[in-house]
């Protein structure tokens, strides 16, 4: 009873909201958790409430991966959501709440890797582009998530920035047969460089009409571009371009 008395202002301290999966498949297994921070009930008064409240807005990750033939990688993350739900995305200039996520990451590379450690901060965006002095119900809004981390290995010491656009941008610049997606923007640095030490940059572009488009349905003409250049690894340097199909007829159906 004596042990009770001392432990029950703290035995609710925990997780709440939890979720845990475990996937294995013919290469590896990755365990993942997720949840909210909750503190103990004696917590009393409307500041250490608030506090509390704050507490279970967080959300946080573990994750475990382990492949048979290849690494181990094992990442904490913190942050008001880690799946990225849209109602914590940052607004541009429109009232909202900022969302973010930092994270930590322990790499090891079987058969002689050096280990590889990150920490980095994930910030995603929510940015007006269209009728942005309307009505806030008719305003058109983009979604961007950026990254920005830190890399530490035993040979090198890197600053790696990314941004990217989750989803597409239907109608462009008020084009009705425009479309952008899946648009990728990234830098490396490494620190004993005074130049950026590689990028990577690309998208994609569909002409036609934003439900052709979306159900791959004639006529329409999609494309997509990638290339990365790296100046401490050559290994990773790549250019992709593909495109759906291109011809006289094709491009008359999607402009007209």
């Amino acid at each position: 009873k004596a042990l009770d008395a001392i432990l029950s202002p703290v035995l609710s301290f925990g997780i709440q909201d939890t979720k845990l999966a475990l996937a294995a498949t013919t290469t590896g297994v990755k365990l993942y958790a997720v949840g909210s921070p909750k503190l103990p009930d004696v917590l009393e008064g409307d500041f250490l409430e608030v506090i509390a409240d704050v507490a279970g807005s967080f959300r946080v990750s573990a994750s475990a991966e382990l492949q048979f033939v290849g690494s181990a990688v094992l990442e904490l993350r913190v942050g008001t959501d880690p799946d990225t739900s849209e109602s914590n995305f940052a607004v541009v200039n429109v009232e909202g709440t900022l969302g973010m996520s930092i994270y930590v990451q322990f790499e090891y590379v079987f058969s002689g890797g050096l280990p590889i450690q990150k920490l980095g901060v994930n910030i995603p965006l929510k940015i007006c582009v269209e009728r942005c002095d309307g009505d806030y119900a008719h305003r058109y809004f983009l979604f961007l998530i950026g990254d920005l981390s830190l890399v530490v290995s035993p040979t090198a010491q890197m600053v790696r920035g990314s941004l990217k656009l989750d989803g597409w941008w239907n109608n462009a610049l008020g084009l009705p047969f425009l479309q952008i997606g899946d648009i990728l923007l990234g830098v490396e640095w490494d620190l004993k460089s005074p130049l950026p030490s590689g990028f990577v940059l690309g998208g994609a572009v569909c002409l036609g009409k934003e439900e052709n488009c979306e159900r791959r349905r004639q006529p329409y003409i999609e494309g997509r571009t990638y290339v990365g250049v790296s100046s401490t690894v050559p290994e990773d340097n790549f250019f992709i371009a593909m495109v759906s199909e291109l011809t006289i007829g094709g491009m008359i159906g999607v402009l007209s």
